[in-house]
């Protein structure tokens, strides 16, 4: 259910202000098992409630905000090995399932200060064209 939050929430317009809101249904321990440990899959089953989840994007955002500062480690990092500066990189070629999160392109445009990104390419089959030249 989460993925499935992550994907609406990442294919909301950026211009909604962090309005976006997702639902989700799914089950959980709406009290504490307490003392008593269920002895079987079957007897905890019997504890779990439907419960429906409601994530914003704001709230999305603010609880990765932690991973998206660490995604742009590696950009720094490879910027420092081969001793470049961010005004020598003309263009940068987004690949990879997280690219098409606006709050990574967003990022990446702000640490790289590009006007725009390419993203007229598929990001999967960019992946998978060099995984394959790898191995010839």
């Amino acid at each position: 259910i989460g993925e499935k939050m992550k994907i609406n929430l990442s294919s909301s317009s950026p211009d909604d202000g962090g309005n976006a809101v997702v639902y989700g249904e799914c089950f959980g321990l709406i009290e504490p098992v307490g003392t008593a440990i269920p002895e079987s899959i079957p007897d905890l089953c019997l504890l779990l409630k439907p419960v429906k989840l409601t994530l914003t994007l704001d709230r999305y955002n603010e609880v990765c905000n932690h991973l998206y500062e660490r995604s742009m480690l590696p950009i720094r990092r490879i910027l420092a090995d081969m001793n470049l500066e961010k005004e020598e990189i003309d263009e940068v070629v987004m690949v990879g399932g997280t690219t098409r999160m606006p709050q990574i392109q967003s990022l990446v445009k702000e640490e790289l200060a590009q006007e725009s990104l390419n993203t007229h390419i598929d990001p999967d089959l960019t992946v998978a064209y060099g995984a394959a030249s790898v191995i010839d």
